[in-house]
């Protein structure tokens, strides 16, 4: 067992060993419908630096519960943690604010699975600013990248087809779409 409180073992498949987890979450917080419902509370640096090295002496499962349930220094600490699932409860959190959304689309330090989660979200995919910072994240999958470029605006594409950041593939075909939106 990981821990007395949670006794969820390793030796399963990630999937079970999530929905164990997601199990230890109270139901009255798995009920809320829409990212951002619950009151915030902000944590002076002090108490930041203590929260970091509590988290770095918890066990995955409490890191998962801690994601999900936690507030927005812990969501921001643990959406880079190197379990990608700790990080995708972090951004699957029913606490999560757009604001949050937006400063992890453009964050490097993320992995690719948190990148996909945030585009597979039909309530952050759709919104522009999003999609732009996922379209100009080195770390977003290609495949991904491609399906929102014909949504950006031609400046916007312009700012991508010359910047050094993204890939070459997206630099070309964002300078293509800009092409064929303007006319020329």
């Amino acid at each position: 067992p990981a821990h007395q409180q949670f006794p969820i073992t390793v030796d399963k498949p990630l999937s079970e060993f999530f929905m164990d987890s997601t199990r230890l979450i109270p139901q009255e917080i798995t009920r809320v419908t829409k990212p951002g419902e619950l009151p915030e509370w902000e944590l002076s640096e002090g108490q930041y630096e203590s929260l970091y090295h509590q988290i770095l002496g918890m066990g995955v499962a409490e890191k998962v519960k801690l994601a999900f349930l936690g507030n927005r220094e812990a969501r921001d600490i643990l959406v880079r943690d190197p379990n990608k699932m700790v990080a995708l409860a972090a951004v699957r959190s029913p606490k999560i604010q757009e604001a949050e959304i937006d400063a992890i689309s453009k964050s490097k330090h993320v992995c690719e699975d948190v990148l996909r989660q945030i585009a597979s979200t039909k309530e952050w995919s759709k919104l522009y600013h999003i999609k732009f910072n996922l379209a100009s994240n080195s770390k977003t999958p290609i495949p991904l990248v491609m399906q929102f470029l014909p949504h950006l605006r031609e400046p916007d594409l312009k700012k991508l087809a010359k910047s050094k950041n993204i890939s070459q593939v997206v630099a070309t075909q964002a300078r293509r779409i800009a092409e064929s939106k303007s006319g020329g």
